[in-house]
């Protein structure tokens, strides 16, 4: 037992008070003291979609400890200068960043380091065969694409003749999406490329013949 009214350094438990008066009047009283659940926290991440653009996302989202929070994000390497003090995040940079959750006891939780990764840019990469006689279509072209997000789907591959698709072209091997074409008469032809992330690049490629 302690005597004394007040009591500190208490863990959680029941406990139970006795007072007397100088009269030796007694009443008693209950007290539960407990405790929150522990501060944690989970982190939302969206990495950059494409090569050049400053679209990441970040997102923590607090559990346990007492309500409300304060966060302090910080982009690495710097420590010491507070980046950002909201919960969300938006329009990063590819970056490493770290991030403090505090609560109202002043209880903190804090993070890992997280990532936020840009994809390398879409290279589209050529070998041409020309065509061998004049006025016959043996032409070949062969792809070669890396970067991006290809997924597992792969590449979405258009070739096009001109400013647009061509649906009616005499040409069987317009309008396919097949990373390598033949039998390809002379002249211009055009490809797109689309990832996973709908990032896109595009190559106008020249198949010649002799005169």
């Amino acid at each position: 037992p302690t005597i004394g009214n007040v009591v500190s350094s208490l863990e959680t438990g029941i406990y139970k008070v006795e007072v007397e008066d100088n009269l030796g009047c007694t009443t008693s009283a209950v007290a539960n003291i407990t405790e929150p659940d522990e501060l944690t926290a989970t982190i939302n991440q969206r990495d950059i979609t494409c090569n050049t653009q400053v679209d990441g996302r970040l997102e923590v989202i607090p559990s346990g400890g007492t309500p409300d929070y304060s966060y302090t994000w910080y982009k690495m390497p710097d420590t010491t200068t507070p980046y950002s003090t909201v919960a969300i995040l938006e329009h990063l940079e590819a970056a490493t960043y770290q991030v403090k959750v505090k609560d109202s006891n002043n209880c903190s939780w804090t993070s890992n380091l997280v990532t936020i990764v840009e994809p390398t840019p879409i290279e589209i990469i050529y070998n041409v065969q020309d065509v061998a006689i004049y006025g016959e279509a043996t032409g070949i072209i062969d792809l070669t694409i890396t970067g991006g997000m290809p997924g597992v789907a792969g590449y979405k591959i258009e070739w096009l003749r001109g400013p647009s698709i061509v649906t009616d072209s005499a040409d069987p091997n317009y309008n396919k999406e097949l990373e390598d074409i033949t039998n390809l008469l002379a002249g211009d032809y055009y490809v797109g490329v689309t990832d996973e992330n709908g990032c896109m690049e595009f190559a106008t490629i020249e198949v010649k013949q002799p005169e």
